[in-house]
Protein backbone atom coordinates (compact mmCIF):
# COMPACT_ATOMS: atom_id res chain seq x y z
CA UNK A 1 0.00 0.00 0.00
CA UNK A 2 0.97 3.13 -0.81
CA UNK A 3 1.55 6.35 1.16
CA UNK A 4 0.01 9.96 -0.37
CA UNK A 5 2.42 12.07 -0.26
CA UNK A 6 0.61 14.67 0.90
CA UNK A 7 -0.22 13.04 4.18
CA UNK A 8 3.57 12.30 4.77
CA UNK A 9 5.51 13.34 7.78
CA UNK A 10 8.41 14.49 4.92
CA UNK A 11 5.88 16.85 3.43
CA UNK A 12 4.93 18.56 6.14
CA UNK A 13 8.43 18.71 7.51
CA UNK A 14 9.62 20.46 3.88
CA UNK A 15 6.67 22.79 3.81
CA UNK A 16 7.80 23.97 7.47
CA UNK A 17 11.08 24.19 6.48
CA UNK A 18 10.26 26.36 3.93
CA UNK A 19 7.75 28.38 5.90
CA UNK A 20 10.30 29.19 8.26
CA UNK A 21 13.50 30.16 6.04
CA UNK A 22 10.75 32.73 3.97
CA UNK A 23 10.23 34.27 7.46
CA UNK A 24 14.00 34.51 7.95
CA UNK A 25 14.63 36.08 4.81
CA UNK A 26 11.62 38.50 5.32
CA UNK A 27 13.10 39.11 8.96
CA UNK A 28 16.90 39.70 7.68
CA UNK A 29 15.44 41.78 4.80
CA UNK A 30 13.55 44.31 6.83
CA UNK A 31 15.61 44.40 9.54
CA UNK A 32 18.56 45.23 6.74
CA UNK A 33 16.12 47.95 5.13
CA UNK A 34 15.42 49.65 9.06
CA UNK A 35 18.77 49.88 10.04
CA UNK A 36 19.98 51.31 6.42
CA UNK A 37 17.33 53.74 5.90
CA UNK A 38 18.10 54.62 9.36
CA UNK A 39 21.69 54.94 8.88
CA UNK A 40 21.16 57.14 5.73
CA UNK A 41 19.06 59.59 7.68
CA UNK A 42 21.60 59.61 10.47
CA UNK A 43 24.16 60.44 7.60
CA UNK A 44 21.96 63.36 5.78
CA UNK A 45 21.26 65.06 8.84
CA UNK A 46 24.66 65.02 10.44
CA UNK A 47 25.69 66.84 7.14
CA UNK A 48 22.58 69.38 6.85
CA UNK A 49 23.13 70.19 10.90
CA UNK A 50 26.62 70.76 10.53
CA UNK A 51 25.88 73.25 7.92
CA UNK A 52 23.10 75.70 10.00
CA UNK A 53 21.58 77.56 6.68
CA UNK A 54 18.09 76.22 5.94
CA UNK A 55 18.46 76.78 2.15
CA UNK A 56 21.68 74.19 2.01
CA UNK A 57 19.68 71.41 3.79
CA UNK A 58 16.87 71.87 1.63
CA UNK A 59 18.98 71.93 -1.35
CA UNK A 60 21.16 69.16 -0.45
CA UNK A 61 18.20 66.59 0.20
CA UNK A 62 16.61 67.47 -3.05
CA UNK A 63 19.92 66.73 -4.90
CA UNK A 64 20.86 63.49 -2.86
CA UNK A 65 17.62 62.51 -3.84
CA UNK A 66 18.40 62.85 -7.79
CA UNK A 67 21.03 60.97 -7.67
CA UNK A 68 19.69 58.39 -5.41
CA UNK A 69 16.97 58.06 -7.80
CA UNK A 70 18.82 57.73 -10.57
CA UNK A 71 21.34 54.80 -9.14
CA UNK A 72 18.18 53.34 -6.83
CA UNK A 73 14.78 54.04 -8.08
CA UNK A 74 11.88 55.92 -6.47
CA UNK A 75 12.36 54.83 -2.99
CA UNK A 76 14.82 57.79 -2.85
CA UNK A 77 12.50 60.30 -3.71
CA UNK A 78 13.18 63.37 -1.67
CA UNK A 79 9.73 62.78 0.78
CA UNK A 80 11.32 59.32 1.54
CA UNK A 81 14.93 60.71 2.27
CA UNK A 82 12.99 63.48 4.61
CA UNK A 83 11.17 60.08 5.99
CA UNK A 84 14.45 58.68 6.62
CA UNK A 85 15.77 61.97 8.65
CA UNK A 86 12.90 62.41 10.96
CA UNK A 87 13.56 58.38 11.68
CA UNK A 88 16.88 59.27 12.84
CA UNK A 89 16.07 62.17 14.52
CA UNK A 90 13.11 61.30 16.67
CA UNK A 91 15.22 57.65 17.11
CA UNK A 92 18.37 59.14 17.41
CA UNK A 93 19.90 55.77 19.26
CA UNK A 94 20.92 52.92 17.55
CA UNK A 95 19.90 50.38 19.70
CA UNK A 96 16.25 51.88 20.03
CA UNK A 97 16.06 51.22 16.34
CA UNK A 98 18.01 47.87 16.78
CA UNK A 99 14.94 46.89 19.14
CA UNK A 100 12.33 48.25 17.51
CA UNK A 101 12.83 46.62 13.81
CA UNK A 102 13.01 43.32 15.54
CA UNK A 103 8.32 43.80 16.68
CA UNK A 104 7.80 46.52 13.56
CA UNK A 105 8.77 46.81 10.14
CA UNK A 106 10.00 49.58 7.78
CA UNK A 107 6.64 50.28 6.56
CA UNK A 108 5.17 49.82 10.15
CA UNK A 109 7.49 53.03 10.64
CA UNK A 110 6.81 54.75 7.59
CA UNK A 111 2.81 54.81 8.30
CA UNK A 112 3.04 55.83 11.78
CA UNK A 113 6.08 58.17 11.99
CA UNK A 114 4.09 61.27 11.13
CA UNK A 115 1.68 60.27 14.21
CA UNK A 116 5.13 58.73 16.07
CA UNK A 117 6.33 62.27 15.37
CA UNK A 118 3.50 64.12 16.50
CA UNK A 119 3.34 62.68 19.93
CA UNK A 120 7.15 62.98 20.43
CA UNK A 121 6.49 67.04 19.33
CA UNK A 122 3.67 66.77 22.65
CA UNK A 123 6.14 65.70 25.20
CA UNK A 124 5.51 62.17 24.97
CA UNK A 125 8.91 59.96 24.70
CA UNK A 126 8.00 57.34 22.30
CA UNK A 127 11.20 56.05 22.82
CA UNK A 128 10.37 55.25 26.54
CA UNK A 129 7.69 52.76 25.09
CA UNK A 130 10.73 51.16 22.86
CA UNK A 131 13.45 50.68 24.93
CA UNK A 132 12.20 47.16 26.01
CA UNK A 133 9.56 45.50 23.50
CA UNK A 134 6.95 43.48 24.71
CA UNK A 135 5.24 41.06 22.30
CA UNK A 136 4.32 43.44 19.01
CA UNK A 137 0.97 43.07 19.98
CA UNK A 138 1.27 44.58 23.21
CA UNK A 139 3.44 47.56 21.80
CA UNK A 140 1.12 48.22 19.43
CA UNK A 141 -1.56 48.82 21.51
CA UNK A 142 0.48 50.75 23.78
CA UNK A 143 1.47 52.96 20.78
CA UNK A 144 -2.10 53.30 19.60
CA UNK A 145 -3.03 54.17 23.40
CA UNK A 146 -0.52 56.84 23.14
CA UNK A 147 -1.35 58.44 19.71
CA UNK A 148 -5.10 58.36 21.46
CA UNK A 149 -3.75 60.17 24.47
CA UNK A 150 -2.26 62.74 21.86
CA UNK A 151 -5.50 63.02 19.62
CA UNK A 152 -7.52 63.63 22.95
CA UNK A 153 -5.23 66.40 24.49
CA UNK A 154 -4.83 68.02 20.63
CA UNK A 155 -8.56 68.11 20.71
CA UNK A 156 -8.94 69.48 24.13
CA UNK A 157 -6.36 72.36 23.48
CA UNK A 158 -8.42 73.27 20.44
Amino acid sequence: MRNNISETNLLVDLVKLIESGKKEIAYSANATITMTYWNIGKRINQDVLSNERAGYGKKIVAEVSNHLILKYGKSFEEKNLRRMMQFASVFNEEKIVATMWRQLSWSHFKHEQIELLQIEKSGIKVSEYLTELPKKELLEEKLQNAIEQNRMKSNNSQ
